[in-house]
């Protein structure tokens, strides 16, 4: 019954993103559509845009794809906080450690200037900080590249409070055309069994 109240605070959640956001759906269904992801571990999502609606200042173009744990917004559980989303853009170059820390840090402080019940507008940016904490690691001959970082954020959502989140951020071509750059999230470290569910949805998400 738990899980299932949980399942059911989810779906809300994400139906009312959804509605929220139902013009910027509606472009994202204009873009690049040669991508599928079937949660390994039925994990609920969506689709946005890409500049999303809550970070208009992002610099990649195209779709974001998301999947969330179903224990996300709950402080007991251990799937708080943990999610992993795609941004499927418009480019093909191999995004800088900078580049990186630049968009990620334009993404969470629109998050938590917008969205949730405890968003503060005007939430400092400085205060949103993301370090490297490994060096790239590179597989499938080069293809494939990882990073893990820790992000200091702001949980707009349940708490109120500041939060600290290890990701790991993968990327790889998806087309002549266009680029994955995957993003893995969760309190907890990267030792923690959760990560395997996380380094599941990692290769759930296909394009091509």
């Amino acid at each position: 019954m738990k899980n299932l109240r949980r399942s059911f605070t989810l779906t809300i959640t994400v139906s009312l993103l959804i509605a929220l956001n139902s013009a910027g759906c509606i472009a994202a269904q204009n873009k690049y559509d040669n991508f599928s992801w079937i949660s390994p571990n039925d994990w609920e999502g969506a689709i946005f845009d890409v500049p999303t609606w809550f970070a208009r200042d992002m610099r990649y173009t195209g779709r974001e794809v998301i999947r969330f744990h179903d224990g996300f917004y709950d402080q007991n559980s251990v799937g708080f906080w943990t999610y992993a989303f795609g941004l499927l853009i418009d480019q093909t170059e191999i995004p800088t450690t900078q580049a990186l820390i630049d968009e990620t840090h334009r993404y969470f402080t629109g998050l938590a200037r917008e969205l949730g019940d405890n968003k503060d507008e005007n939430y400092p940016a400085s205060n949103i900080i993301l370090s490297p904490k490994s060096n790239w690691v590179i597989e499938d001959n080069g293809k494939r590249r990882s990073q893990l970082f820790e992000l200091q954020s702001y949980d707009s959502f349940t708490t109120g409070a500041p939060i600290k989140l290890n990701v790991k951020i993968t990327t790889w071509l998806c087309s002549n055309n266009h680029r994955a750059i995957h993003y893995a999230i969760s309190p907890h470290e990267t030792t923690h069994p959760v990560w395997n569910q996380l380094d599941k949805e990692i290769h759930a998400l296909k394009c091509w």
